[in-house]
């Protein structure tokens, strides 16, 4: 992928997803519904002054499962800095 710098990934109940962030970023990972989502995961990144990305699904059938923000240090390499990770939920 193009411009990916760092790809962070989630486990949640056995499943593994990867998500390429191509700069500082903040990442929110949720459960949705799997007629929202075949795979039933729904995943939003974004960074700087760009807004937010929510799934476009009823927000009673979401559920919030980490919040990661990704800061980029001097050296280029990242650091997650974690702002709420669900209990089962894994990322690195």
């Amino acid at each position: 992928m193009k411009g990916v710098l760092m790809k962070i990934t989630f486990t949640h109940k056995k499943k593994k997803v990867e998500i390429p962030i191509s700069g500082p970023s903040e990442v929110k990972y949720y459960a949705v519904p799997t007629t929202y989502s075949d795979d039933g995961y729904f995943a939003a990144v974004w960074s700087g002054q760009d807004l937010e990305p929510v799934p476009a699904c009823a927000t009673e059938d979401v559920v919030l499962l980490a919040h990661i923000k990704a800061n980029q240090q001097e050296d280029g390499s990242f650091v997650l800095q974690p702002v709420f990770c669900a209990e089962g939920v894994k990322y690195a």
